[in-house]
């Protein structure tokens, strides 16, 4: 074994078996027991380092733990911290996350040992098995968040994910409608118990949630037009009404088209002659319950394939009425108030493509607009 003087402040240090050995004093427990660090490195520059960074720790306060604090133990504070501060659809989301992907990979491990080399394996690993790369970001998310309130607790000093490449997520191309696919997909509707539905989804670009939560209350037939107040949200094992409000800032109108006005009545009549007139629900089913995502989706692939027409997610629906409009050189403020996007930016980001077109037409009009042979 080989000794060393120590440096002033530097704590114990020593070489052992071609690596060196050090450890400082960080405090007293609760019960006032002294709590020791050791850390260990293959040169005494990088091991002093080490023990700096535990030094700068207890200056700033981080509090000294005698017990052994795991990464499964951060995650699950992180989560039961977080339980009643986040839609019930994103807590299931991260919790999902959590324990199908970073515990099982990491959860053994002890936090103050976690280096971003575990969590590039951890990711490396949802890569072989063919997981993409919003699977991996939202499971690397849900680690990083964890780890940053355990730094903001001063439990750690800093943040390992910090150093981690986030997976980059590609953006997916949004397959839609024409309008000629559109009007032969109302055709294939005819005679369906839920023929509104669709049409309501197609014809105002109502998020499908919003679709599904849509109460009598809040159609006017009057005025024409619907008012958005809440969202009916699949949270995996069980849905939630979420309220947006009745105020204007929270809450939008739409107005009906003709076509969705008049299947909206035809529905109606429809609920009243099956019993189901004392609904809430615009949506119901037999039992005069809110429909579920699943059940229509169904529905809606089979409307598709027997149109002959691409077997698009039922969000698209709203995604076409975007294009179409946007298409059709609709202002980009007018699609993001009927979209309910509270930016417009929102609008220009999900609808790049179609913007892009309409700005090159509108240079290439101003061009010939202005143009003048130059002699």
């Amino acid at each position: 074994m080989s000794k060393k003087r120590r440096g002033n402040g530097e704590g114990t240090i020593f070489k052992r078996d071609g690596k060196w050995k050090g450890s400082i004093t960080l405090g007293r427990d609760a019960s006032g027991k002294l709590v020791r660090k050791w850390k260990t490195a293959d040169t005494r520059r990088e091991l002093i380092e080490k023990l700096e960074e535990l030094k700068a720790g207890r200056r700033d306060g981080y509090l000294p733990a005698s017990e052994v604090v795991t990464v499964e133990d951060v995650v699950r504070r992180y989560l039961k911290a977080k339980a009643g501060n986040l839609e019930p659809n994103t807590m299931a989301g991260y919790t999902s996350k959590a324990e199908t992907y970073v515990l099982p990979a990491l959860g053994h491990l002890p936090v103050e040992k976690l280096n971003a080399e575990h969590v590039d394996t951890m990711l490396d690993e949802m890569l072989g098995k063919g997981l993409d790369a919003s699977t991996r970001k939202k499971a690397l998310g849900v680690l990083s968040r964890s780890l940053k309130m355990a730094v903001k607790k001063r439990q750690l000093m800093y943040n390992v994910c910090d150093r981690v490449e986030t997976p980059k997520v590609k953006p997916k191309e949004k397959i839609t409608l024409t309008a000629e696919q559109l009007q032969s997909y109302f055709k294939a509707l005819a005679g369906e118990r839920m023929s509104a539905y669709f049409i309501l989804l197609a014809q105002t670009g109502l998020r499908v949630s919003e679709a599904l939560g849509l109460q009598w209350d809040c159609v006017n037939f009057e005025t024409g037009e619907i008012i958005i107040r809440r969202a009916l949200v699949d949270a995996g094992s069980k849905y939630y009404l979420k309220e947006y409000g009745k105020t204007a800032s929270s809450s939008r109108k739409v107005k009906l088209t003709a076509i969705a006005e008049q299947e909206l009545l035809e529905h109606r009549a429809r609920m009243e002659t099956e019993g189901n007139a004392s609904s809430k629900w615009v949506f119901c089913n037999a039992a005069g319950d809110h429909l579920k995502r699943r059940a229509v989706l169904q529905w809606h692939k089979r409307i598709l394939k027997n149109a002959g027409l691409p077997v698009i997610p039922q969000k698209n629906l709203r995604h076409t009425v975007a294009t179409i409009l946007l298409g059709r050189k609709w202002p980009l403020k007018t699609v993001a108030d009927l979209l309910g996007h509270s930016n417009i930016q929102t609008t220009a980001n999900s609808y790049a493509q179609f913007t892009e077109g309409i700005h090159r037409e509108a240079i290439a009009d101003l061009q010939f607009a202005t143009s003048t042979e130059i002699e």
